[in-house]
């Protein structure tokens, strides 16, 4: 009796037969995700690269005006400072000054710092599309 149970409690089945390859194809159907609305930063930035990397001066006064297009529009605020690029000396009237420039542009929602960026003007009279 014991030799019969152990027979019908160990029983076991193994399968030696070759595992059959399967493929699984993934379609997706899902809806693409909701295009993100640029933010104001990452805008000014793409003004900024322009004004930056503008070809001669007729190139820069027209990404400076976009730029200042921009800001009016949406009632941002901005701060322009410059410094002789040669000493760092602050410049009061930038758009007159003679000199070679390094100029700062700030902008602002209210008090609210949104970007800010450095270039040399190709022209220093561009500057006073920005007010400066």
């Amino acid at each position: 009796m014991v030799m019969l149970m152990g027979l019908i409690g160990c029983q076991a089945s193994v399968d030696t037969r070759p595992v059959a390859s399967t493929s699984v194809q993934t379609i997706d159907n899902a809806a693409p995700p909701p295009s993100r609305e640029r933010t104001e930063a990452e805008t000014i930035r793409d003004y900024a690269i322009a004004i930056q990397n503008s070809r001669d001066r007729i190139e820069e006064a027209a990404a400076i005006r976009q730029l200042s297009e921009y800001l009016g529009d949406r009632n941002l605020t901005f701060n322009v400072t410059g410094v002789r690029a040669s000493n760092d000396t602050r410049v009061p009237m930038l758009s007159t000054s003679p000199d070679r420039l390094r100029v700062r542009v700030d902008t602002f929602r209210g008090q609210q710092p949104i970007q800010s960026f450095t270039f040399i003007p190709q022209d220093n009279r561009n500057l006073a599309l920005l007010g400066a």
